[in-house]
């Protein structure tokens, strides 16, 4: 369990750092 937590973690910190991204080029 801990490391699908650290998993989605992980994807979300990926998600969040596209979104910055994105925003930026936006």
């Amino acid at each position: 369990i801990d490391a699908v937590m650290a998993a989605q973690a992980d994807l979300v910190d990926v998600v969040h750092t596209l979104k910055q991204v994105v925003c930026v080029k936006g």
